[in-house]
């Protein structure tokens, strides 16, 4: 059996410079929800990668993925028709002014 977890951190206030994936000791944002057969790494892997976005590797089955605000709510938008519920409650306490890091580990 495999663990899976997803999960976002954010940085109040956002960034002036751009955020860093590396960065610890962020507040814990909200946690994503898996399904049967729902893996967050190569998820948040393959959505970074089309968007040329930095990936920070912990090691081969972590990963962090800074984003801004309009980039989270795009994110989470491409996982509404998965679980409407969830989804839709993070999306509205989203706030332009802060920053993000999208988590995803396996193991």
């Amino acid at each position: 059996m495999t663990y899976n977890e997803g999960w976002i951190e954010v940085l109040k206030g956002g960034a002036s410079a751009p955020l860093d994936s590396a960065r610890k000791d962020l507040g814990r944002f909200g946690k994503l929800f898996a399904g049967p057969g729902d893996f967050w790494v190569p998820r948040v892997q393959v959505w970074a990668k089309a968007r040329e976005l930095d990936i920070h590797y912990i090691d081969n089955c972590w990963l962090k993925v800074a984003v801004s605000a309009s980039q989270l709510v795009e994110f989470l938008d491409g996982l509404k028709e998965r679980d409407q519920q969830w989804v839709a409650a993070l999306i509205a306490r989203v706030d332009p002014a802060d920053s993000y890091i999208i988590e995803a580990e396996e193991f």
